[in-house]
């Protein structure tokens, strides 16, 4: 940098310093005026000069019609007939259960943590193989000999489907989520409100896990700045475009920061 560059940027720099202290005595100026109009008001019982509210991204924005408010009665007049009313008006907490087809695939188990630490007061259980000679009177008023007659393996496996729906009732779950895997890959989840239904059935697709989002480039920007304290905070963001609903969730962290 040249002389006369550096003697230009000197000079800059001192109006710009010249300039804002100018604006700081400005605006303390009018603080005093302020004040002081204020308290002349008060000593003759006269009502004071209204405060000038400063304008935030809250009070100027404009009102969106389609946004829902939480007090709006017409929109939760119908939870009082909805099969999840009990969890909406707050009478229980929900409850659970994750668990699996009867094939589990590689990345099934992966995918299933996920969830887990996505979805609050998840519990995951592992799909068994049931005694049939117990379920199936249980359910379908047939004896042993009659199932062993005509074997069949989807109703063997809706036989089990039902008796473990059937335990989770009993553990007062509120939720049943089973994820269906199909080549070594999660494509599908069904999820299911007890004790009376309704029941969803969701397409997965363009899985991509965590351990599958290499973190490289955040580590090595961590790695330039000194030991942080870091309180983990999750996000969740569900969005929803015609029939296709993307999940994607994050940590937040907030850190304090210690210099030695």
């Amino acid at each position: 940098m040249s002389s006369d560059e550096l003697k230009k940027k000197t000079t800059s720099s001192k109006e710009e310093g010249k300039e804002s202290l100018k604006k700081k005595l400005e605006k303390r100026k009018r603080a005093k005026a302020r004040d002081a109009a204020e308290k002349r008001a008060l000593e003759l019982g006269e009502e004071p000069p209204p405060k000038k509210i400063p304008c935030t991204i809250e009070n100027t924005r404009v009102f969106d019609e389609t946004v829902c408010m939480p007090n709006n009665e017409e929109l939760f007049a119908g939870n009082d007939a909805d099969e999840f009313s009990s969890i909406l008006e707050l009478e229980c907490t929900p409850k659970i259960l994750i668990t699996t087809c009867r094939f589990n695939s590689s990345r099934g188990p992966d995918f299933i943590k996920e969830l887990l630490s996505v979805i609050p007061n998840a519990h995951y259980y592992k799909r068994g193989t049931y005694d049939l000679k117990k379920v199936l009177p249980f359910f379908l008023k047939l004896t042993a000999e009659q199932l062993l007659e005509n074997p069949s393996a989807m109703l063997c496996n809706m036989i089990l489907f039902f008796f473990f729906v059937e335990y989770a009732k009993n553990k007062d779950f509120t939720s049943v989520i089973v994820v269906h895997t199909n080549r070594r890959e999660p494509d599908a989840l069904l999820i299911m409100g007890l004790p009376d239904g309704p029941t969803a059935n969701f397409k997965l697709s363009r899985l991509v896990l965590r351990k599958d989002n290499k973190a490289g480039v955040a580590f090595r920007l961590i790695a330039l700045f000194c030991v942080a304290i870091l309180h983990l905070y999750r996000m969740v963001l569900f969005l929803s475009s015609a029939d296709t609903a993307v999940i994607s969730h994050n940590n937040i962290s907030i850190t304090m920061r210690f210099n030695e």
